[in-house]
């Protein structure tokens, strides 16, 4: 019995002896083996197995890629004569659009052109023996590549419906498309660089436009009195808009000037009567007279008793109106860069302003009929001082212009009887070379302008 016993126990232990050694071993990872595949807005897995066990011996997720694969292009709009169709693709795994690309439209024929003297390009000088209410102008006609429009080549085409320039358009002439009275949309090509002066004036049925980035310059009346006009999109590279460029386009209600833009015009946006929200870009340094005059609706940003406007890091770059007309001082805010058209205008308890170091421009009529200012000094820096700036001001008998100042006005100092002394801070040459209008100090009295090597004398 004690034999047996024994016999059990010793293979008992053998069993367990063997069992141990055959589940103890050094794991032999395999090759990632991918189980789900990550997907652009999915995470995968994978993981590892024991090439002798079988056992899972790693796992882990994987991020999802971010890459969406473009599918087989899908139709929107199928292009047609004179409009333009639309295309877009979908990413194969979770279906978003990530493509969508403009389909080239079916190309007016018979559009009159001048070959220019090169002799490779050519201008559109008219619509010929073209018919289409919906105009798509061809990058070519004839071999020639069409880089221009002139001047009055669409002027008064009631017919006219839309109009498709091309990217190899580089000028829009003067008057081109003035007076479409039916034209309702155009697109503009990336080539564009300037749009002539009254170019699409009076298209009062233009309900938008979008000024791409190549445009630098838009000319003068450009888009005046496009009173239907509501969108106003100006690309990052227009460095000037000129005078009346979108005045009275009284249905615009929101508009902002990039910072690519130097220069303002006078009377660029005046009479918006719908324009309610506006920014205006950091890289101004000119604003014309009544740039933004008759925009009765528009939305300011207020503080103490002046409004002012510009946009979301610097709201105060141009100070537009004091809201109480009764104050006899005043301190500009440090940020304004312009004192607005007729910011002060009838101030007639005025006595004294107090500027920030960064003022460049004082605009038109700024401080007319302030009746109570004496003596004024306009700070340096200020390159332009506008028409009737200081007119009526009939106490004032001393002003200090600084050398910055470039240009004054027309009636800037209108009836300053009293004035009767000017220090400038150039020379008699400089001062004489200045461009001043030749009605800057109209029915002003005897005066004297003392500047740093001599003194020039006004007579009654």
């Amino acid at each position: 019995m004690k034999l047996l016993k024994a016999l059990i126990g010793i293979l008992s232990l053998t069993i367990l002896t063997v069992s141990f050694i055959s589940c103890v071993h050094t794991h032999v990872p395999s090759e990632w083996i991918m189980d789900d595949k990550p997907e652009c807005a999915r995470e995968g897995h994978r993981y590892k197995i024991c090439t002798e066990c079988q056992e899972t011996i790693e796992e882990e997720s994987l991020p999802a890629t971010g890459i969406h694969i473009p599918g087989e292009w899908v139709i929107d709009i199928e292009a047609d004569r004179g409009v333009m169709g639309l295309k877009h693709q979908e990413c194969v795994d979770c279906g978003e659009i990530v493509v969508t690309q403009a389909i080239p439209p079916i190309y007016s024929e018979g559009l009159q052109y001048r070959v220019n003297q090169d002799n490779t390009a050519c201008t559109i000088v008219g619509k010929g023996t073209c018919s289409d209410a919906r105009i798509a102008i061809p990058p070519e006609i004839d071999g020639y590549t069409v880089v221009r429009i002139a001047d009055n080549a669409f002027k008064q085409d009631n017919q006219l419906i839309s109009v498709i320039i091309p990217d190899t358009v580089t000028h829009i002439g003067s008057y081109a498309f003035s007076g479409c009275v039916n034209l309702e949309s155009v697109f503009l090509g990336d080539g564009v660089e300037s749009i002539g002066s009254v170019a699409f004036s009076a298209c009062s049925s233009l309900m938008g436009v979008v000024i791409p980035d190549s445009v630098t310059q838009i000319g003068d009346y450009a888009f005046y009195a496009c009173e239907g006009l509501e969108s106003v999109t100006i690309g990052n590279r227009v460095s000037r808009i000129d005078a009346h460029a979108f005045s009275g386009c009284m249905s615009v209600r929101s508009v902002h000037i990039p910072d690519s833009v130097i220069s303002i015009g006078s009377y660029a946006f005046s009479n918006c009567e719908g324009l309610v929200n506006l920014t205006i870009g950091n890289g101004v340094t000119d604003i014309g007279d009544f740039a933004f005059s008759h925009c009765e609706n528009l939305t300011y940003n207020e503080l103490g008793n002046a409004y002012y406007i510009g946009n979301e890091s610097n709201p105060y770059l141009v100070l537009a109106k004091i809201h109480n007309p009764a104050i006899k001082t005043f301190t500009i805010h440090e940020d304004a860069k312009f004192i607005g058209s007729g910011a002060f205008a009838g101030c007639t308890a005025l006595t004294e302003v107090t500027f920030p170091d960064g003022i460049i421009g004082i605009g038109a009529g700024a401080f007319k009929d302030c009746t109570s200012l004496k003596s004024f000094t306009i700070p340096e820096g200020v390159t332009s001082i506008g028409a009737s700036a200081f007119s009526c001001c009939n106490q004032i008998y001393s002003v200090s212009i600084p050398k910055s100042v470039t240009r004054i006005g027309t009636f800037a100092f209108f009836d300053c009887e009293r004035l009767t002394r000017i220090r400038y801070a150039g020379t008699v040459e400089e001062w004489n070379a200045m461009n001043r209008d030749s009605s800057w100090d109209e029915q002003s009295k005897k005066y004297t302008v003392y500047c740093t090597d001599g003194e020039v004398s006004k007579e009654d």
